[in-house]
């Protein structure tokens, strides 16, 4: 979930330390090189900026800042070749309300550049089907699918609950809001072979059920997909800092599950009838944990962060390594990530890039060989998040709204203690579509 890291991570501390001996992380030269700008000391800003995507190759934010840099030290030609980079990643920015570059407007190549963002911003590919749930409130984050019954489960943001969507849109509770402890509703997978359902819930301090005891709450839970009934919770707090915040998870042939946690940047396994969680992957190994997928023999684990693009984790030896790619590919901002074929999917809502694209593997994947987009910027999108593969088709959520929803809720909290109702529990009036399942071909 975005919404979990914020528009740029590097400015968030991580609450994990980086000792005297080892090598500055892309976040502590960010760090220095916001601090160098504050100065106004544009060389240094420009070196900590440069080295920090030597890490974070295609990380969009760093390529646009490289141009700033370039920009301020009087640079043009180098600006701009740096800011047709930031174009070719895909993302969407604001470039002409920056400063930085208030001079090389007055170059006649600003026009064209201008005119190549207006096209980075349009849309491209339709669905080839949507369906859109029975409640405009629902604002659902997770998306799994049951072939055996044919039918398609929604966690919500809003509701806390898991409901079931048949393909008409109609839905039925499969639990009811708050019920079994359920939190604000995230991952959801079926385990069809054991008829199970899991899903992962968290306590979001904007929500209106949020009290000062939920502060890094999660659950992972475990339901009899037949009945609803709950089989296992397995909670979890740490408040940190950082506070813990479970985001996604998937499901071995085994039956263990692997749960991602956002807030730490940790993963955690849940074995086949353990009665606990136990540390998989450290909490500071994955920054901005987020969606995973299993590659066909198991042996790969892909992890997104999120900000910084897709980890590959042994599953042999937990040992953790970036997935590479071209710098003019980003792998930012992914949400939702699924294995096909020899390759991700990936749901993208990072800058304007609000997209689904495609990662084809090279033959070891362990790096990107080329991508496609499926579809982008549609303009029913409004923070897609997940999805699910079903044969040769994927359905997302293209419209969770869950950033606008939880915005919604903070602005109501504030106005609720200016007005001294700090004990209400308010939810935001009514105004949001109905979610949107998009289906398209990859």
């Amino acid at each position: 979930m975005q919404f979990l890291m914020g528009c740029f991570v590097f400015v968030v501390s991580t609450g994990f330390a980086t000792t005297g001996l080892a090598q500055p992380s892309s976040l502590d030269l960010y760090r220095e090189g916001a601090a160098a700008y504050a100065e106004a000391d544009y060389a240094t800003f420009l070196d900590r900026t440069q080295r920090a995507l030597e890490l974070e190759p295609g990380q969009p934010l760093l390529v646009r800042d490289v141009a700033r840099g370039h920009a301020r030290l009087g640079d043009s030609e180098a600006a701009f070749e740096w800011l047709k980079q930031v174009l070719r990643l895909g993302v969407s920015l604001p470039l002409e309300s920056y400063e930085d570059f208030d001079l090389l407007q007055e170059d006649p190549r600003w026009k064209s550049l201008m005119t190549a963002v207006t096209l980075t911003r349009r849309s491209q590919g339709e669905p080839l089907a949507m369906v859109q749930a029975d409640d405009a409130g629902l604002i659902p984050e997770g998306i799994a699918y049951d072939a055996q019954d044919d039918v398609f489960y929604l966690t919500s943001v809003a509701r806390r609950n898991i409901v079931r969507m048949q393909r008409d849109g109609s839905l039925d509770e499969f639990i009811a809001g708050d019920q079994h402890g359920f939190l604000c509703g995230l991952g959801v997978r079926v385990d069809a072979e054991r008829r199970h359902l899991w899903a992962v819930s968290a306590a979001f301090p904007e929500s209106p059920e949020y009290s000062e005891g939920d502060v890094g709450r999660s659950a992972v839970h475990q339901f009899d997909l037949k009945t609803g009934e709950l089989i296992r919770r397995f909670d979890w707090t740490s408040a940190g800092p950082p506070a813990s915040s479970f985001n996604d998870l998937v499901i071995r042939s085994d039956g263990t599950v692997i749960v991602t946690d956002a807030g730490v940047g940790a993963l955690y396994s849940i074995a086949p009838g353990a009665q606990e969680l136990e540390e998989f992957v450290a909490p500071g190994s994955i920054r901005g944990a987020n969606g995973l997928a299993f590659n066909d023999d198991e042996s790969t684990l892909y992890v997104a962060r999120y900000v910084f693009g897709i980890d590959c984790v042994d599953m042999t030896t937990r040992e953790v390594t970036r997935l590479r790619h071209a710098n003019d590919v980003s792998t930012a901002g992914v949400d939702g990530l699924y294995y096909v074929d020899g390759s991700l999917l990936a749901v993208q809502n990072y800058l304007g890039l609000d997209r689904v694209a495609r990662f084809h593997l090279n033959e070891t994947g362990t790096a990107v060989d080329r991508h496609d987009v499926v579809i982008a910027r549609h303009e029913m999108f409004d923070d897609p998040t997940t999805g699910v593969v079903v044969g040769d088709r994927f359905h997302f959520i293209a419209n969770s709204q869950v950033v606008t929803y939880l915005a919604d809720c903070a602005k109501q909290k504030e106005v609720s203690a200016n007005e001294g109702g700090e004990d209400k529990k308010e939810t935001p009036p009514a105004q949001y579509a109905p979610a949107a399942i998009f289906e398209v071909k990859y």
